[in-house]
C-alpha cells in the first residue's frame, strides 16, 4: 500500500496538469476569436480592465471607495452581458471565453479562496486511495451481462432471475440514499459476482467505492492500531468515508472481541451517516445471531434489504459442464 503522502502528491500532479490544460484551451478559444470575433476578445480585455480596478480600489482604501465601488460592479456586469450576448449570436455558447477549470471554486489549483483543502482536492484523494484499496479487486472483470442464470437449476431460477434483476436496477439507481444490502448464501452463488458488478457501475458514476474481504480489511485496521501497518493510509478512515462500501465474506474474519468491535463500529457509523454497504455471507441468520452480538445482528438483520441466493455452487457446475463436453 502506497504512503500518503505520495497520494497526495499525485493528486496534485492531476490538478496541475487540470490547470495547465484549462489555461491552453482558454487562450486557444481566445486565439479562434481573434480572428473569427474580435469585438469579443476586445470585450474580455475591457471587463479584465474593470477587475484589475476594481481589486485595486479595494486595496487602495481610498476615502471614495464607497463611491466608485458600485460604479465598477454595474460596468463590469454590463461588460460581461455585452459579451454574453455578442457569443451568442455569433453562435458560441455564452461562456466560451471563460477558462473551462474543472472545479470553478478553487480554479484548478486544489485551494480555495479561504486557503483551505479545495472539496475537489479532497475528493480526487478519496478516489486515489479507493484505486489502492481495489487495484487487485476483480471488479473489471465482474458484470452483469456475465451473470448466467443458465447455471441455477430450475427450482432457484425464478428467485436468482429477481436477484439479478434488483441488483441491476439498483446500480443504475444507486445514489448516497440507497439501502444498504446483505447478500445471503451457500458458497459458489454468485454474491461477489453481483456485488462487484454493483460497484463496478458505481464507480463508472463516480462515487468512491472500497471493496475487499472483510478478514484482510479488519486485519489491516488492526495492524494500524497496533502500529504494525506498512502505509499511513487509514483503513478505518477509508471503509467510513467510501460512498459505498463493499464487505465481502463475512463470517471468514478472525472470531476475536477486536474484529467483532471493528465490525460494529464500521456497520454503527455507516447506518448513522445513511452510507450504503453490501455485504456477502455464507452465514444463515442463525449463525449470525450466534457469532455476533446483539447489536450487530439486529443490524444485520433489520436495517439492511436481504437478498437470499439459491441454488447450487456455480463455479462447480461450470467445470462439470465443461468436463463433459
Amino acid at each position: 500500500m502506497r504512503q500518503k503522502r505520495s497520494i497526495y502528491e499525485e493528486a496534485y500532479q492531476i490538478i496541475s496538469q487540470r490547470h495547465s490544460q484549462a489555461v491552453q484551451e482558454g487562450e486557444r478559444r481566445r486565439q479562434e476569436l481573434k480572428k473569427t470575433l474580435p469585438e469579443a476578445v476586445d470585450l474580455q480585455d475591457r471587463i479584465a480592465k474593470t477587475a484589475i480596478a476594481y481589486t485595486r480600489l479595494v486595496l487602495s482604501h481610498d476615502a471614495t471607495l464607497e463611491e466608485m465601488l458600485p460604479s465598477l460592479q454595474q460596468e463590469n456586469l454590463r461588460l460581461q452581458q455585452q459579451m454574453e450576448k455578442v457569443l451568442s449570436l455569433a453562435g458560441y455558447p455564452e461562456k466560451y471565453l471563460d477558462t473551462p477549470f474543472t472545479c470553478p471554486n478553487c480554479r484548478d489549483t486544489g485551494f480555495d479562496q479561504a486557503g483551505e483543502r479545495c472539496a475537489c482536492y479532497q475528493k480526487l484523494v478519496r478516489e486515489l486511495t479507493a484505486q489502492e484499496f481495489n487495484k487487485s479487486c476483480p471488479m473489471r472483470e465482474c458484470r452483469f451481462e456475465d451473470f448466467k442464470l443458465e447455471y441455477y437449476p430450475e427450482g432457484a431460477r425464478e428467485n436468482m432471475s429477481k436477484v439479478l434483476l434488483f441488483c441491476r436496477r439498483y446500480s443504475q439507481d444507486f445514489s448516497l440514499s440507497s439501502p444498504s444490502l446483505l447478500m445471503m448464501g451457500a458458497t459458489g452463488l454468485g454474491k461477489s459476482h453481483l456485488s462487484l458488478s454493483i460497484a463496478g457501475e458505481v464507480v463508472k458514476k463516480g462515487y468512491m467505492v472500497i471493496n475487499g474481504s472483510v478478514q484482510d480489511l479488519f486485519s489491516a485496521v488492526q495492524s494500524e492500531y497496533y502500529g504494525r501497518g506498512q502505509s499511513d493510509i487509514s483503513t478505518m478512515d477509508s471503509m467510513r468515508q467510501a460512498d459505498l462500501l463493499v464487505l465481502d465474506d463475512l463470517g471468514s474474519e478472525y472470531d476475536t472481541p477486536f474484529q467483532n468491535s471493528t465490525l460494529f463500529s464500521i456497520l454503527n457509523y455507516r447506518l448513522e451517516q445513511q452510507k450504503p454497504t453490501i455485504i456477502n455471507t455464507n452465514l444463515t441468520f442463525q449463525e449470525i445471531q450466534r457469532r455476533y452480538s446483539d447489536r450487530v445482528a439486529s443490524r444485520l438483520l433489520t436495517l439492511y434489504t436481504c437478498l437470499k441466493f439459491t441454488g447450487v455452487d456455480v463455479r462447480q457446475e461450470k467445470l462439470r459442464r465443461n468436463a463433459g463436453r
